[in-house]
């Protein structure tokens, strides 16, 4: 199963988002 999330990133006046794929299987 693949998870697909948003992570917020950088600083308070400059925030951008980063999609992070998250796989479960591996660990």
């Amino acid at each position: 199963m693949v998870k697909i999330r948003l992570t917020r990133m950088g600083r308070r006046n400059r925030p951008f988002y980063r999609l992070v794929v998250v796989d479960s299987q591996k660990r």
